[in-house]
């Protein structure tokens, strides 16, 4: 999970530097935007599976 942590930290710094350049409403910061819902949406599913299997307390 620890991989999946620093994706998720570059893709957020990556949104914020879009957010700056463009503003909310940029297509590229939309993309950007959905990339790190998917990456947390995937980070909370394998929190949940060892969490299931008591390797997470």
């Amino acid at each position: 999970m620890s991989t999946l942590s620093a994706k998720i930290e570059k893709k957020r710094a990556q949104l914020l530097q879009l957010v700056s350049k463009y503003g909310f409403h940029h297509a590229q910061v939309i993309k950007c935007s959905q990339e790190l819902d998917s990456l947390l949406n995937l980070f909370e599913k394998q929190k949940e599976m060892l969490s299931r299997k008591g390797l997470l307390d």
